[in-house]
């Protein structure tokens, strides 16, 4: 769900990928809640965008988002 809500983030242009972690753990504290988390994504209206960009960045910086550190995977 932080994660989520992270490269919504991410995708907006607020975080760049050097910064997932210290914006996943920012996210955590700024929202503590699983309601708060899905408000914060549904007032976006371009949320899809977001994600999309997103995406497309973590890709380019093959960036493993499935693990804690956020690093950028030796398998490209």
């Amino acid at each position: 769900m932080y994660i989520l809500l992270t490269l919504m983030y991410v995708g907006r242009g607020d975080f760049d990928l050097n910064h997932l972690k210290s914006g996943y753990l920012r996210m955590k504290e700024s929202f503590p809640s699983r309601d708060s988390v899905i408000d914060q994504m549904v007032g976006m209206g371009v949320l899809s965008e977001y994600l999309a960009d997103a995406m497309e960045e973590i890709r380019q910086g093959h960036i493993d988002v499935d693990t804690a550190t956020f690093e950028a995977s030796v398998a490209t």
